[in-house]
């Protein structure tokens, strides 16, 4: 495999790409990142390719299609290649065009023609092409010449911004997906957008010589033609998983995998459900409905023996073709041993292991994402066995590990009175009050500020200034400490001010049910919780204790978790979990949308035991019921086409978390100030059904 380090690519925008493409000339160079004595522009190159399985694919379907192995070069210690490029899609296509600080093109010229004199560029036949604002002009052209667009102020051309729009960022979109480009002579079209790209507009285009190989590959075996109708966003989304940013691989065969069945747990709640009204319109609604939740949704248990250098941790997230999951740290031949499972033909599901000392990856369709299109046998016989790692679990930057900041949002979500903050910050500003008043107390501060910090300068900074206090103590008294100490003060109480509380705790990545998955390899699941309602377990903290949890972002009351931590034998002996892995129980309990939208394909949860928070979090914990979606997800119909690709990925371009986050915090605040002043939480309820309805858009906009 190659070196783990990302690939940079030009970024460029729509815009740029049709006013150069739209008047190509014989050579068909398009647009450019040379310059006319061919040296690369660096700037550019404005994203990157992750180090991941497609980038390796790249690198080989490059040699096979041009014979040589300069898919990239490099330049100041960085690699680059021509070949993939980043297209967003943020401006339109004016009558004039500005192409730098001063200068103006008209639109359908090139540019690279212009010849200017005394600021203007025109045509053979008199038109205006382009024109140099800002600038001395001897003689200016005529006021009709100039037209809506310029004017003449104390000399200079000056634009009048009244350009009329030719191409909205839409049209440019459509025009691109179905024309490709040419840049530096090389013929691009689309490639594929990651689900994240979606939503920020961005899509990945690719040279057109190498885009038969690689989406041979990424269709791994599913023939889709032209104009096909199919399930576009679902193929879109699921072709990009293997372009995920890895950190290592590891060896999974396909004998080595159990296939069982999903199973969803079915049971009435009452909740605050989000539905869609006669017209049209969300509604937030406190009634009984009937909750269905996929209990090993992206889940899968991995054998110890698989993970190779992963296996000190306690689940790592897998990606490969049309499969995405997170693989729980297992001791599955333990598990049958145990069960007396001697032979293949005792398990609960489809493998092509031929003996049970094979079966060592236990996973479910909710990961094969693949299976809605084909079967297990053919995507078998497709993958490759090299199956990229994308993370693993992680402990706290802060209190030697066991400390974890928590966000106004949860804070803003809590019904705490003025009395609750004081006691919640007190530890916090007896710390301040420490770090100011004594020297070893600071230094102590900047050594772990120093640890913790991901920014190189600040980081030097600090050890700079941790290593000169340890040198001599007259260092205290320098200017350099003083305006140094005065900043990290500052920065410390701008924290506290954002909300960020540093508490004992950290983030848990959640498992569901894993002994009833392994309980249904061998048949014996019979619907039944392990663990029970309301219980989760974790061995971070003390067993038989209140711990609150809740998941980022945050936007409800009716998001927080109260659970109690309880003791599991079964899985303290058949899963190899690190203190940063919780798991939790989803068979007849509402857990999923409580924690907003929850599934475990590696989501995480703050957990805390702080006793000021659970105490807050436990007055109207009852009141404040789920916000839970009931809203219909019908599919639209779409065809395998260019004008289809576009019109899903305008469709999936919003950038509306951060609004809905944000106005969701707005209106907590006008909750509880009128529980606060009035002592009435049924006078705020009109106001927590809104904000439900902020938490449902949250998953949704996600």
């Amino acid at each position: 495999m190659q070196e783990n380090k990302s690939v940079k690519i030009v970024q460029v925008d729509g815009k740029d790409l049709y006013l150069t493409n739209a008047v190509l000339d014989e050579d068909k160079i398009g647009y450019s990142v040379t310059n006319k004595y061919g040296i690369v522009n660096q700037r550019r190159f404005r994203a990157n390719l992750d180090y991941s399985l497609e980038l390796i694919k790249l690198r080989e379907v490059y040699k096979d299609v041009y014979g040589s192995d300069d898919f990239s070069f490099t330049l100041s210690g960085f690699e680059f290649t021509k070949h993939v490029c980043s297209v967003t899609f943020k401006y339109s296509v004016k009558e004039f065009n500005r192409l730098s600080s001063d200068t103006y093109i008209r639109h359908d010229v090139d540019f690279r023609k212009a010849v200017f004199d005394d600021c203007v560029w025109l045509s053979d036949d008199g038109q205006l092409l382009g024109i140099q604002a800002g600038r001395k002009v001897e003689k200016p052209v005529s006021p009709e010449l100039l037209g809506k667009w310029f004017e003449v102020v104390d000399g200079k051309y000056k634009s009048t911004e009244k350009f009329k729009t030719i191409m909205s960022g839409k049209k440019i979109r459509e025009w691109v997906y179905e024309n490709g480009f040419y840049m530096d002579g090389i013929k691009f079209v689309r490639f594929m957008r990651s689900a994240g790209s979606a939503r920020t507009g961005k899509c990945l285009f690719i040279d057109e010589r190498m885009y038969p190989l690689i989406h041979e590959w990424e269709m791994c075996g599913l023939e889709i033609k032209e104009g096909d109708e199919c399930d576009l966003a679902g193929i879109e989304s699921y072709i990009s998983l293997t372009a995920s940013s890895i950190i290592g691989a590891i060896q999974i065969k396909p004998e080595n995998i159990l296939l069982v069945d999903d199973y969803e747990s079915v049971f009435r709640d009452t909740v605050v459900a989000v539905e869609q009204g006669d017209d049209g319109h969300l509604k937030a609604i406190e009634k009984e409905v009937e909750i269905s939740n996929s209990i090993w949704d992206g889940e899968s248990l991995i054998d110890v023996s698989l993970m190779g250098e992963y296996s000190p941790y306690g689940f790592i997230l897998l990606r490969n073709s049309f499969f995405k999951s997170a693989a729980f740290n297992c001791n599955l031949q333990q598990w049958f041993k145990d069960n007396g499972i001697t032979e293949v033909s005792q398990l609960n599901g489809k493998t092509l292991a031929r003996s049970i000392d094979q079966v060592l990856y236990i996973t479910t369709p909710s990961s094969i994402k693949y299976l809605k299109y084909g079967t297990f046998e053919s995507w078998s016989s497709h993958i490759s066995s090299v199956f990229g790692v994308v993370k693993h679990e992680k402990k706290p930057k802060f209190l030697n590990g066991k400390g974890v900041k928590v966000s106004y949002q949860i804070i803003n979500t809590l019904a705490m009175t003025r009395e609750d903050v004081a006691e919640f910050l007190k530890p916090s500003l007896d710390y301040l009050d420490l770090i100011k008043h004594d020297i070893a107390a600071f230094r102590w501060h900047i050594h772990f500020k120093a640890q913790r910090e991901t920014d190189l300068v600040n980081r030097t900074k600090n050890d700079v200034v941790y290593r000169l206090l340890g040198v001599s103590d007259d260092f205290v008294k320098t200017k350099m400490f003083w305006e140094f100490k005065k900043d990290s003060i500052r920065s410390f109480i701008s924290e506290l001010k954002l909300g960020h509380v540093i508490v004992n705790g950290s983030y848990h990545t959640i498992v569901g049910n894993p002994i009833e998955l392994l309980k249904q390899a061998i048949g014996q699941f019979e619907g039944k919780s392990e663990l029970g309602y309301g219980k989760i377990h974790t061995k971070r903290f003390q067993f038989n204790k209140k711990l609150l949890c809740c998941r980022s972002p945050h936007t409800s009351s009716g998001n927080l978790l109260l659970a109690e931590n309880v003791e599991n034998k079964d899985i303290e002996r058949y899963f190899n979990f690190t203190t940063e892995i919780v798991t939790v129980n989803s068979i007849g309990e509402n857990i999923l949308q409580r924690l907003s939208g929850a599934d475990f394909d590696s989501d995480t949860v703050l957990i805390t035991d702080n006793e000021v928070l659970t105490r807050c979090a436990a007055k109207y914990y009852n009141t404040f019921k789920v916000p839970t979606m009931i809203v219909d997800s019908a599919k639209k119909k779409r065809h395998y086409t260019s004008e289809d690709k576009a019109d899903l990925d305008i469709f999936c371009f919003n950038d509306n978390i951060g609004v809905i986050v944000n106005l969701s915090q707005e209106i907590n605040t006008i909750m509880f100030d009128r529980i606060n002043r009035y002592g009435d939480w049924k006078g705020a309820m009109d106001a927590y059904y809104d904000n439900c309805l902020l938490s449902i858009l949250s998953e949704i906009a996600i």
